[in-house]
């Protein structure tokens, strides 16, 4: 387990830790009104109005909005190469 916060060409993105081999990208860029999502309450939280997602990038309160974008992803165990996208 665990939630990285990182950038990606450009891109302000949340990595989820599932298990040993899989990982989550979520998008940190508000679906409402484009603010930065950042982690709070166990999940996530927009900055900008207060949008609340769980750790799947759902939407759980706050401001009604849409879930969290994500993005396909491939980990390698053999290599410890994480690909997004």
């Amino acid at each position: 387990g665990g939630v990285a916060l990182v950038t990606l060409n450009g891109s302000p993105v949340a990595l989820v830790r599932n298990s040993t081999t899989s990982v989550l990208a979520l998008s940190r860029v508000c679906p409402h009104q484009g603010g930065t999502i950042n982690t709070g309450g166990g999940g996530f939280i927009c900055t900008r109005h207060g949008a609340q997602f769980n750790l799947t990038g759902q939407w759980v309160g706050g401001e009604p909005t849409s879930n969290m974008r994500s993005y396909a992803t491939t980990f390698d165990p053999g290599t410890g190469a994480l690909t997004v996208g």
